[in-house]
């Protein structure tokens, strides 16, 4: 693959099934073998946003502030930006005519590398919310009470229901 040699062990008791395994291996190496390729691993975050009495100056104006607004999601996560990925680019979309009404579609597109992409796109896409309605992290919810005769420390631990039909909490 990709002009190196790979041995592929197998778990299998089937002497015919590794014979021809290996008989296609061979064909397959002796035409050139396989190549791959791949794309950077960017990953698109989109918000859609309704109700803008002017959606193409909205557009304008992010589209004027796209340095501004990738600094900001870059701030987001300095580890992966660090490692090379990162806010990569943003595209902005007026769709005039919609059943809702005139829609502003934006897409953050965001170079996640290794990372898983979902948390990293909805990580940036409340990032890129945070000037307009405040602060983008979740508030965590209180500590639970502690009851009499139960630690005070460490997680709370699920258990099956005795008459099976759930779990409860002790």
């Amino acid at each position: 693959m990709n002009g190196r040699d790979y041995l592929v062990p197998m778990a299998i008791e089937e002497p015919s099934v590794v014979a021809a395994a290996s008989y296609m291996a061979r064909l397959v190496r002796q035409a050139g073998g396989f190549q791959t390729s791949s794309t950077e691993p960017v990953m698109i975050a989109q918000m859609q946003v309704l109700d803008l009495p002017d959606p193409w100056a909205a557009r304008f104006d992010l589209l004027r502030h796209r340095e501004q607004l990738l600094a900001l999601a870059n701030q987001t996560d300095p580890v992966v930006v660090s490692l090379g990925g990162g806010a990569r680019d943003l595209e902005v979309r007026v769709f005039p005519e919609t059943p809702l009404g005139p829609m502003l579609v934006v897409h953050l597109l965001y170079d996640c590398r290794d990372a898983m992409g979902a948390k990293h796109r909805q990580h940036r896409r409340r990032g890129a919310n945070a000037g307009r309605r405040g602060d983008h992290r979740r508030a965590r919810p209180p500590p639970h009470p502690v009851k009499p005769g139960r630690p005070a420390a460490g997680p709370r631990q699920v258990y099956p229901s005795p008459t099976g039909n759930g779990f409860r909490r002790l």
